[in-house]
C-alpha cells in the first residue's frame, strides 16, 4: 500500500523575490562580459516610516530583533540574496551595525570572495540613492533600485555606451516566484527545490557569519 506521504512530495521553498525576477537572470547571463569581478556594492537605504516612533520607544516588529526586525534581516537580506545568488557563499562575512535599543537600525556587511570583495549596506534610519553595482575589469552591471524588486539593470562595458533594460514580468514583483513555486510543486521538480534550498542555506550561513562577529 502506498501511503499519503509517499504519494506527495514535500517542498521547502523560500519566498525571496529577486531570485526569480527576469532582471536577476539577465544579470547572471551578462556576468561573463564583465571580466574579472573586482568590487560589488549594494545599498538598500530607506528611512523607515516607523523609525520616529521607534526613537520614542514604540517598538514595531520592523525594529524588534526577536521578530526578525533590524536592517540586516529586513532590508540588507535582499542584498545578500542577490550577491549569494550570483556568486555563492563567500569565504567570510563581517557585519558592522549601528545599534539602537538593542537592534541594528543600519549597518555595513562585508563579504570576502577571495578574488573580489562585496559590501552590502542596509539602513532603516537614513536614506540614499538605492542601487547596486557589480564591477569587473571589462565593465559593470547596475541595479537601478531596490534589490527586492530590481526594476531595471544597466550594463556598461568599457568604451561602450551604457544599456539600460528591464526583463521583469509586468506583473507584481512576487508574481514570478509564485509561478516558479507552482511549477515545482505541480511537476515534482525536486532538483529545482533542492537548488532553492541550497541557496537559502548559503544565505543563512552568511547571516550566521555576520552575527557571530558582533553577537
Amino acid at each position: 500500500m502506498v501511503t499519503i506521504a509517499e504519494q506527495k512530495k514535500l517542498f521547502l521553498l523560500e519566498a525571496i523575490t529577486n531570485q526569480y525576477l527576469g532582471n536577476f537572470q539577465y544579470m547572471k547571463d551578462q556576468l561573463a562580459q564583465l571580466g574579472d569581478i573586482k568590487i560589488v556594492t549594494c545599498n538598500y537605504s530607506q528611512y523607515s516610516s516607523r523609525y520616529d516612533a521607534f526613537k520614542r520607544g514604540e517598538i514595531a516588529p520592523a525594529f524588534n530583533p526577536e521578530m526578525g526586525g533590524g536592517a540586516l534581516r529586513d532590508l540588507n537580506i535582499y542584498n545578500i540574496h542577490l550577491v549569494v545568488g550570483l556568486f555563492g557563499k563567500p569565504l567570510s562575512a563581517t557585519y558592522l551595525p549601528n545599534m539602537e535599543r538593542g537592534v541594528d537600525t543600519s549597518g555595513i556587511l562585508t563579504m570576502d570572495y577571495g578574488q573580489f570583495k562585496a559590501v552590502c549596506i542596509g539602513s532603516k534610519d537614513s536614506s540614499a540613492v538605492i542601487s547596486s553595482t557589480i564591477q569587473g575589469d571589462k565593465g559593470s552591471l547596475t541595479v537601478n533600485g531596490a534589490t527586492n524588486a530590481m526594476p531595471s539593470v544597466t550594463l556598461t562595458l568599457n568604451g561602450q555606451d551604457s544599456q539600460t533594460s528591464d526583463h521583469n514580468s509586468p506583473h507584481h514583483r512576487m508574481y514570478a516566484e509564485f509561478v516558479a513555486f507552482e511549477e515545482v510543486i505541480r511537476t515534482g521538480d525536486t532538483t529545482a527545490a533542492k537548488s532553492s534550498l541550497d541557496h537559502s542555506r548559503a544565505v543563512m550561513a552568511v547571516l550566521e557569519m555576520a552575527t557571530s562577529t558582533n553577537g
